[in-house]
């Protein structure tokens, strides 16, 4: 019997931690291979517009982009803005995105006035990774330098 109870628990605990990020069965939505490239994405280079993320995740279906960061928003997943007009809408990962990206970098913060290098930074990284490049993001390289 207890070890019936002990096994109910840990499978509840798993339940409790993968609620809402597109892995259990009961969430509404299922986690797709784009939507882990977005994760990763957006962890590795900081911030990403909607234009980047649709070329890089969707080859380039903007509505396609838009629903899965809205349904990736709305578990927590993401954070989005529209605030600065001249970029249109951008997307971050949260703490929770970032861990479940497994790119092994904490969360980004919110752009702020560093939103036009992190963009350009992104552009140029996103391109030199199609061009069948290996690219090093500076939050990549800022990792591995504070590691003694």
């Amino acid at each position: 019997m207890e070890q019936a109870t002990g096994s109910y628990r840990i499978r509840a605990e798993r339940r409790r931690a993968v609620r809402g990020t597109g892995e259990a069965r009961d969430d509404g939505w299922m986690r797709t291979e784009a939507d882990g490239q977005l994760l990763a994405l957006a962890t590795r280079y900081g911030t990403l517009t909607l234009q980047q993320a649709a070329t890089a995740c969707w080859g380039g279906r903007r509505e396609t982009a838009r629903l899965r960061i809205r349904v990736m928003a709305e578990a927590g997943l993401l954070d989005r803005s529209a605030e600065v007009r001249w970029a249109g809408p951008i997307v971050w990962t949260t703490e929770r995105g970032a861990h479940i990206a497994g790119t092994r970098l904490s969360g980004p913060s919110r752009p702020g006035e560093r939103l036009l290098h992190r963009l350009a930074a992104a552009d140029v990284g996103l391109a030199l990774e199609t061009a069948g490049n290996t690219v090093l993001t500076e939050r990549e390289v800022r990792t591995a330098e504070s590691v003694p």
